[in-house]
């Protein structure tokens, strides 16, 4: 009884996520907590000599919630399959954000994607995330807890997420200043919060 129950257990494991354990490197228990989040979903038509396929496309966000976001694309002509398959790449394309304090980012930033910019500001602690519901999203996958966003130009869903994603890579740390400019980094925290680091 015992080999049948572990067959079965056997074939009951989905392909799909063993073979993205096997990438990533996570277990199927870490693999369920990440956050997923369906952001963009839209029919498209590509037209053939045979006539038009239709297909749905899917973008979808994955994050861990600390400090961990990535974003995946899927098309497929099944609802399903399109799902699965930019979830499955989100989770593969998750990358670390880096965090100031471990709730807001580094000073001002900012992303561009075809006509739509995107960008993104620090604020301090109890703000909150005050910004559009596509960026709130990500920056609550990432485990961003201050941020205010402006979408200046172009407000196409697509373009806007991913120029979210570049601006969140491309923070300059402190350090990497200090680095490019010959100098010590000093903590001027202190200064700010009357000796007491928060």
């Amino acid at each position: 009884m015992r080999e049948k129950g572990a067959r079965l257990e056997k074939e009951d494991e989905d392909p799909h996520m063993v073979r993205l354990s096997l990438q990533t490197g996570l277990d199927r228990d870490a693999i369920r907590k990440i956050r997923v989040k369906n952001l963009v979903m839209h029919r498209v038509v590509n037209q053939t000599r045979m006539g038009k396929i239709q297909s749905l496309y899917y973008l979808t966000i994955a994050g861990n919630q600390n400090g961990m976001l990535g974003i995946g694309e899927g098309k497929a002509a099944e609802d399903e399959d399109g799902r699965r398959q930019a979830m499955m790449a989100a989770i593969r394309n998750m990358k670390p954000i880096p965090r100031y304090e471990e709730r807001t980012i580094y000073g001002e930033v900012e992303g561009k994607v075809g006509a739509s910019v995107v960008k993104l500001s620090a604020r301090p602690p109890g703000f909150g995330n005050r910004c559009q519901s596509l960026i709130f999203e990500m920056a609550r996958a990432a485990g961003l807890q201050d941020l205010s966003a402006r979408c200046v130009r172009s407000r196409n869903p697509m373009n806007v997420v991913k120029a979210t994603y570049e601006a969140l890579m491309s923070q300059r740390l402190p350090e990497d200043v200090a680095r490019a400019r010959g100098k010590k980094l000093v903590d001027v925290r202190k200064v700010y919060y009357g000796g007491q680091v928060y």
